[in-house]
C-alpha cells in the first residue's frame, strides 16, 4: 500500500466516523423533539376534553360533598358558575367552569 492510498483511506475513515457521530446525535434530537411536542398535544388534548366535559348534577353533588337539593339551592342564589343546557330536561356543568370556581373560592378563604 502506498502512502496515498493509505491517507486517503485514513481520511475517508475519519469522515465516516464523524459523519455516523454527527447523524447519531441528529436522530437523538428528532426523536427527542418528537417526543416533546408529542406530550405537548397530549398535554393541550387533555386540558380541551377537561374544558368540554360536562358535569351533571349527581356527579357534581358527589365532587362537593352534598346533596342535589344543596346543590340547586346553591345555584339559585348564584353560588356556583351557570349550568348548560344538555337537552330539555337535562343540565350540566362546564369542569373548566366549575375548576375556576373552586380556585376562586379557595382564594377567597
Amino acid at each position: 500500500m502506498n502512502i496515498e492510498t493509505y491517507l486517503r483511506e485514513t481520511i475517508e475513515e475519519a469522515v465516516r466516523k464523524v459523519i455516523r457521530e454527527e447523524l447519531k446525535d441528529f436522530k437523538e434530537e428528532i426523536s427527542n423533539s418528537i417526543t416533546s411536542k408529542s406530550k405537548n398535544r397530549n398535554v393541550t388534548k387533555d386540558r380541551r376534553q377537561s374544558q368540554s366535559k360536562i358535569i351533571r348534577p349527581k356527579e357534581l353533588a358527589n365532587m362537593l360533598s352534598i346533596s342535589i337539593s344543596t346543590l340547586y339551592k346553591m345555584q339559585s342564589d348564584d353560588q356556583l358558575p351557570d349550568k348548560v343546557k344538555i337537552s330539555s330536561h337535562a343540565v350540566g356543568w362546564l369542569r373548566s367552569d366549575i375548576e375556576e370556581w373552586l380556585v376562586s373560592r379557595k382564594q377567597d378563604k
